[in-house]
């Protein structure tokens, strides 16, 4: 399983690639930028829509969320196409998945990019990436693809709440 950590320069947390490799994984880091996506590849919506098209799994865990020990172990573990934590944003739980702690079994792009074709989240803006994924979830049921929330929460260092 690959553990992918997007971040932006500048905003990497101290703590999130040292608990990663204390889990036993090595991180791949991708940096994203935030200029227009339609002049960007490396465009958060762009790394996202990559990573969907290999048929490996993948864990990404962004660059302001710590993983608590154990819970990549889960994610490898679990047989759900598609896992989450719930983390705090602000100072709420999120509402729906997303992308901060999330893993997708190899097939899942596929699945999407099949029924949704190749401009699968394509300019989708920064702040609502995993909301549009979410949307088009809702729009497919044929899929079978649900998000599973698995226990637990990391810790979101950006959060107010934890600032």
């Amino acid at each position: 399983m690959r553990v992918v950590v997007p971040y932006v320069r500048g905003f990497l947390h101290p703590s999130v690639v040292p608990a990663i490799c204390d889990q036993g994984y090595t991180p791949e880091l991708i940096e994203v930028r935030n200029d227009p996506p339609e002049q960007n590849p490396q465009h958060y919506s762009e790394v996202i829509r990559g990573l969907l098209r290999y048929n490996d799994d993948v864990c990404i865990i962004e660059h302001d969320v710590e993983s608590p020990p154990g819970f990549i172990d889960s994610f490898r573990d679990c047989g759900e196409p598609w896992c989450w934590h719930n983390y705090l944003f602000e100072e709420n739980k999120l509402n729906a998945p997303g992308f901060g702690h999330t893993r997708f079994r190899g097939g899942v792009g596929a699945k999407l990019y099949d029924r949704f074709g190749p401009d699968l989240l394509r300019n989708a803006p920064w702040p609502w990436v995993d909301s549009y994924l979410n949307d088009l979830v809702k729009e497919a049921p044929e899929l079978g693809l649900c998000a599973h929330l698995h226990d637990g929460m990391p810790v979101h260092h950006y959060s107010a709440h934890n600032r």
